[in-house]
């Protein structure tokens, strides 16, 4: 306790015998403190709620190995999961032969190659297709895909609610880029009413059930992106629920895991600028600090006379840093916190970001560790320094 009223008490003597060196270091780290809040909220993605709407996370895709015949009674099972939650959309591919007949069993898998999306499958009779920007492909195979909500806002391109109430009920499909003829689909006739950037014709989905076409991907748009546990709970609940409808059957669940990793590495690499921000700001305000505590010098060397020891020195010095930094961070907070409607809100490089008490807690806690961090090389000199040079220095 008499440490602490000792580091208390210098404090003050720094105030009144050097008022303008003082104030220069507690506006410099007060004003480090703010920027760091606000890089905190504008560079760790899961302040900036940059990925919360993206498709990428919310979205299961499962393929099968070879395709399956899946019905809207099927799909009704999905929404059993235990925990409160909405789909938003699913999505049904099918590949087709030339002729528009579910003639081929495909081993299904899709790769990207430069920006383009590549469909392989087993068999020599059926080489790889690819389908450029525009939608074109090699014309082997037509591949369809339908949405049980009719794209329920899930795609922009095409926009949501591809087709009208009384199109939903007709042969008609919405074909890519560069597609304007009519296709046939096991024997029916689909008009192609317009074009869209999709790379596969879309048929609405009473059509594709009617048509008894089978499904080689499913991919199931959540509404709001679960959480770790929840995305590794829901992936085993689709396995029990292919397992049970398609015993036979191989699949491959693919989950938005992989972006959630690459969110985690992006805010680890945020969190690492932040602090090598901060500890090149604070070096130059710590250097006023320095020049604060040798100006108590004189103290020091009657401390150590009377018997302090340098440990002791040294923890008054950790003491005076931390309150400091405690008192400018508490300060910076407020400003934050008053100035957030009427300033924050319009330099914020995203909208919407929110702090919790939390998010200031974790910084203020941050800001005082880096702090001591770089005060340990100003102050180790006081292990090597006998009386007479710190008296003298």
């Amino acid at each position: 306790m008499k440490t602490l009223r000792l580091a208390f008490s210098r404090i003050i003597t720094y105030f009144l015998e050097n008022k303008i060196i003082f104030v220069l270091y507690f506006i410099g780290t007060v004003a480090s403190v703010f920027m760091m809040i606000f890089y905190y909220g504008n560079t760790l993605t899961f302040k900036t709620g940059v990925n919360n709407d993206s498709i990428s996370f919310r979205l299961f895709q499962i393929d099968f190995t070879f395709s399956q015949n899946v019905t809207a009674e099927a799909l009704e099972k999905l929404k059993s999961f235990e925990q409160d939650y909405d789909i938003q959309d699913i999505i049904l591919y099918s590949v087709l032969d030339k002729n528009g007949n579910d003639t081929i069993d495909p081993e299904y898998t899709v790769e990207y190659e430069q920006g383009q999306k590549v469909y392989c499958f087993s068999g020599d009779e059926i080489p790889p297709i690819t389908y450029l920007e525009e939608g074109t492909t090699d014309g082997n195979v037509i591949p369809v895909e339908s949405y049980l909500y009719n794209n329920n806002d899930v795609m922009y391109n095409p926009k949501s609610n591809i087709f009208t109430d009384k199109q939903l009920k007709q042969n008609v499909t919405v074909a890519p880029k560069g597609k304007t003829e009519n296709i046939k689909i096991q024997g029916q006739d689909f008009k192609t009413i317009r074009n869209e950037s999709v790379s596969d014709y879309v048929i609405p989905i009473e059509k594709y059930f009617d048509s008894n076409i089978r499904t080689c991907r499913i991919e199931i748009c959540v509404s709001e992106r679960f959480s770790k546990d929840s995305m590794s709970l829901y992936s085993d609940f689709l396995d029990d629920w292919l397992k049970e409808l398609y015993p036979d059957s191989a699949f491959d669940i693919k989950t938005p895991g992989t972006y959630y990793g690459s969110e985690d590495a992006a805010n680890m690499q945020g969190f690492a600028t932040i602090i090598a921000v901060f500890i090149v700001a604070l070096i130059s305000f710590m250097l006023l600090l320095k020049y604060l505590m040798d100006s108590c010098r004189r103290e020091n060397s009657i401390l150590m006379m009377v018997g302090a020891k340098r440990k002791r020195i040294i923890l008054i010095n950790l003491l005076e840093n931390i309150i400091l930094t405690l008192s400018s961070s508490a300060v910076a907070v407020v400003l934050h916190i008053a100035l957030y409607d009427s300033l924050v809100t319009k330099i914020n490089l995203y909208k919407n970001i929110t702090y919790s008490a939390q998010d200031y807690l974790i910084i203020v806690l941050l800001a005082i560790g880096l702090s001591l961090i770089v005060q340990i090389p100003f102050i180790f000199t006081y292990w090597f320094k006998n009386i007479r040079n710190i008296k003298e220095g």
